[in-house]
């Protein structure tokens, strides 16, 4: 059976179509269809987001000079302010943390699920001196 992305593309051979992301070091194969839709911040501390035609479905933080802590440090922040902004928003936050997502060879990285009205899987990672994380988003399954 041949998988299709939102828009319903496929390639030559039946399968979900891919394209290479690479933003401030950070190399990652994302669907086709995922599209650039916000940039901040500069070579020292920023943020891009993708997104599809349904939702935001990645977004990617980073922050020079922060490479000296642990990943848990970074974790810490992050997950403060996802709780932060779920609370403005009257949602519960829910966090699983050292989850066994990813270990890349050579790298501390923590990896941790939030989730609110959408669940986000994130791993933060070290990448040339700074601090990357990056964030997939989908909404949970229920039940």
């Amino acid at each position: 059976m041949a998988l299709q992305d939102a828009a319903g593309r496929t390639d030559r051979a039946g399968v979900r179509a891919f394209k290479t992301f690479a933003w401030q070091g950070v190399c990652l194969t994302v669907p086709e269809n995922w599209e650039l839709v916000l940039t901040q911040g500069s070579y020292q501390a920023g943020y891009v987001r993708l997104a599809d035609e349904e939702s935001i479905r990645m977004e990617l933080r980073w922050q020079t000079g922060a490479a000296g802590g642990s990943p848990a440090g970074a974790v810490d922040s992050h997950v403060a302010k996802l709780t932060r902004d779920a609370r403005k928003r009257g949602l519960d936050c829910s966090v699983q943390r050292n989850l066994k997502l990813a270990s890349p060879a050579g790298m501390d990285v923590e990896c941790y699920r939030c989730t609110t009205d959408r669940q986000a899987l994130a791993m933060v990672a070290p990448s040339a001196g700074a601090w990357c994380t990056c964030n997939s988003w989908a909404r949970p399954r229920r039940g």
